[in-house]
């Protein structure tokens, strides 16, 4: 998956939601508002070992 492929899944992600990537973190398996949730739907896609991201309340941007 590219990053910017990423950005976007995370940018749509509803807040304060989990998202699941397959195991080589190449698409968006699932996303649910809770972390059981989230892992039951990922093992119903086939994916046993997902990559699981929190997403926060509010992005912040950061500026360096």
């Amino acid at each position: 998956m590219l990053a910017e492929e990423r950005l976007r899944i995370l940018r749509d992600a509803a807040p304060n939601s989990w998202i699941a990537l397959s195991e080589d973190e190449g698409r968006l398996v699932a996303a649910a508002a809770t972390y059981e949730e989230v892992v039951m739907l990922a093992a119903k896609e086939g994916v046993e070992d997902p990559v699981l991201i929190k997403t926060p309340d509010e992005w912040v941007p950061l500026v360096f």
